[in-house]
């Protein structure tokens, strides 16, 4: 009854990126109280309605699809978390969503995990891959990579970590060098 009400409250609300973000942290307190039946589709239904944020309220789209993927994987529907992940387009924030998810250490086998380390992989990729003027413009270089350092820690791809440690340590080093060139 409690949970409904809740829903019912986080329904009544405008603002869509609010909504959404409600319902999964309705989501997830379900699950911490052992409803996952109840949980399911409330958090679906958070789903539907982040997708209707707006393309020029990207940082709202990508916070409301991290808690969704955090609730999808609390909930035991991880492939869904990992596809929720995909969908959120600024860089940090993936990054951020990936380490939370590792954080929460609930793979069930192995096909998870190793599901996990590709997107991992992938997010990485697109770091490296990016042009430089448009990652200043959506977030820092060297945080994102050293959240998925962190994130790939996590999972035990430790030689994998350790290289984007090392790629993080020469982006820091090219960022120092160009402030110090523009202050001179």
């Amino acid at each position: 009854a409690t949970a409904s009400f809740a829903c019912e409250i986080a329904e009544s609300i405008d603002y869509v990126a609010e909504k959404a973000n409600v319902l999964a942290i309705v989501a997830r307190i379900l699950v911490k109280a052992e409803k996952i039946e109840e949980a399911k589709p409330i958090c679906d239904r958070a789903l539907k309605i982040a997708q209707q944020i707006s393309n020029n309220r990207e940082h709202h789209r990508s916070q409301s699809f991290a808690l969704i993927a955090q609730a999808q994987a609390m909930i035991g529907d991880f492939d869904s978390a990992i596809i929720t992940i995909q969908k959120i387009r600024i860089p940090s924030s993936q990054a951020y969503a990936l380490k939370n998810l590792a954080n929460l250490q609930i793979w069930q086998d192995s096909q998870q995990i190793e599901k996990f380390k590709i997107i991992l992989s992938k997010a990485h990729e697109f770091c490296k891959n990016v042009d430089n003027n448009l990652f200043s413009f959506l977030s820092n270089k060297v945080d994102v990579l050293a959240t998925i350092a962190v994130a790939r820690s996590t999972v035990g791809e430790t030689e994998a970590a350790l290289a984007t440690l090392a790629e993080l340590l020469e982006d820091a080093l090219a960022q120092e060098s160009h402030k110090r060139n523009n202050r001179n």
